[in-house]
């Protein structure tokens, strides 16, 4: 994902958009029905629709019945328990799966190894480069073990 295409960096890596975010169309004034009946499909697709199509499968296959779950027991207590945590974990971890070990937005961000490098002022007004490591992270030892200066 390529945030310089919607945006631009200023000399500090500080990211700002190329426009203003707009409210939905149902909040804006004068309304206009044609806007919002336009916008309802962009809105409820895909993302919604998917999360509602999970939360109704999630209730009508995994809960148990409301006459089972009128009587207040352990049991109950434990299987939902236990249930919303292995669902929250199979949730989650199937996005960062997918966002954060596969990178399945790609690499294509404006920041590389060099820009990692903070600048930094200092009170007598002289810049100085903030030490990093290889991997660029500000702090040594990085978890990559890497402990070298530059």
């Amino acid at each position: 994902m390529d945030d310089l295409l919607y945006g631009t960096r200023d000399k500090r890596g500080n990211w700002a958009p190329n426009e203003q975010a707009k409210p939905a169309p149902i909040w804006q004034r004068p309304f206009s029905l044609r806007k919002v009946l336009a916008w309802v499909p962009e809105y409820l697709w895909p993302w919604n629709a998917f999360h509602l199509a999970t939360a109704i499968i999630w209730v009508t296959l995994l809960i148990p019945s409301w006459e089972s779950l009128a009587t207040l027991s352990i049991t109950n207590y434990l299987w939902l328990y236990g249930l919303n945590a292995a669902g929250l974990f199979v949730f989650l971890g199937s996005f960062e799966l997918i966002y954060y070990v596969k990178r399945k937005q790609g690499t294509g961000s404006s920041t590389t190894a060099s820009s990692r490098r903070k600048i930094r002022q200092t009170s007598s007004g002289s810049k100085a480069r903030i030490s990093t490591t290889s991997c660029g992270r500000s702090l040594s030892p990085c978890r990559c073990g890497r402990s070298s200066r530059s």
